[in-house]
């Protein structure tokens, strides 16, 4: 069972965000069923847990991918501002 864990791991860290919140709702939906045994739910839960973990690097790695690029941007603007392009301070 806990290499079947490992390999669920593996492949959630490849899934899409979108993908891996589908499972997350699918995973709630087992774990609120009155029939569900003890070492079920806790593997249930763990394969939760690390789908969240997921989620959140690859939410992290676009975030920082955004501001990277935010930045190249203003550094664009403020190299266009400094060449005289569009906001020219000689016409303020």
């Amino acid at each position: 069972m806990f290499s079947c864990f490992n390999e669920l791991h593996m492949s959630s860290q490849k899934q899409t965000i979108e993908q891996s919140l589908k499972r997350l709702e699918k995973i709630v939906e087992e774990l609120n069923a009155r029939d569900v045994d003890v070492e079920e739910g806790l593997a249930k839960f763990k394969e939760g847990v690390e789908l969240i973990k997921a989620c959140r690097s690859q939410l992290g790695q676009a975030e920082n991918e955004f501001k990277k690029l935010q930045k190249e941007l203003d550094a664009d603007d403020k190299s266009t501002f400094f060449e005289g392009g569009e906001n020219n301070s000689d016409e303020l």
